[in-house]
């Protein structure tokens, strides 16, 4: 998609070359909104769904792949979905519970593969988990500089709720319900919502020894090993 702009609204998105030229546009025929659109290619693309009422978090993605547009998902509250779009983490619980489920899109149609626990925590968001790294940029007298970056790492599928951050690996028997860890934030401190899935981040440290989570100007750091606060 490096030669490629896409821009998108709530019911349609257009395609543009890098010289400014519209390739083409596509329109949506649902009554519900889009909220994001993930694209690998423009036959490999993501659509999720919600009509935006705060009060009704039940949410749809459509999936495409080859330009063939496989079955669609419902889900409510929060998704994840991996770089490659075949997997996505959600909440599929009846009655709005917030049990997290993992599927993958397997001959065009989503297919439930993995429970992550019995989850009783109201869920802000899910992504996949982010690991920091530190790599040493141009020499300079008398220190060295130093850059930081992000990559997605999809090791732990992270849940983000009022007072801390669920996490579970990814990895393990489809069978088998994983094992959930839990970071607890400090009394009086909250996670907010700032629209559907979106909340604040936890981010690992390389190895995953250390996660991260920054809110309001101040940063709380726990160890992986055991989930305590620094």
């Amino acid at each position: 998609m490096d030669a490629h702009l896409v821009i998108y609204g709530q019911f349609t998105w257009v395609v543009f070359n890098m010289a400014g030229k519209r390739l083409s546009s596509k329109k949506i025929f649902l009554e519900t909104p889009i909220l994001v659109l993930r694209m690998e290619t423009l036959e490999d693309y993501s659509l999720v769904y919600w009509s935006g009422d705060e009060s009704s978090p039940e949410m749809t993605l459509e999936t495409h792949k080859a330009g063939k547009m496989g079955r669609r998902l419902r889900f409510h509250s929060g998704f994840a979905l991996s770089k490659d779009q075949s997997k996505v983490w959600v909440c599929d619980g009846d009655d709005l519970c917030h049990k997290v489920a993992m599927y993958a899109f397997v001959e065009h149609k989503w297919v439930r593969r993995r429970s992550y626990g019995d989850n009783k925590c109201p869920l802000l968001m899910l992504e996949l988990s982010q690991v920091t790294k530190v790599y040493q940029g141009v020499f300079s007298y008398p220190s060295p500089s130093f850059n930081r970056f992000f990559y997605q790492d999809e090791v732990f599928v992270i849940g983000t709720f009022m007072t801390g951050f669920l996490l579970w690996r990814v990895d393990g028997a489809e069978d088998t319900a994983a094992e959930m860890t839990t970071l607890k934030l400090p009394s009086g401190i909250r996670n907010i919502s700032t629209k559907m899935n979106k909340s604040n981040s936890c981010v690992l440290s390389a190895g995953h020894v250390y996660a991260v989570a920054g809110i309001r100007k101040e940063l709380y750091i726990w160890t992986m090993k055991d989930g305590m606060l620094v």
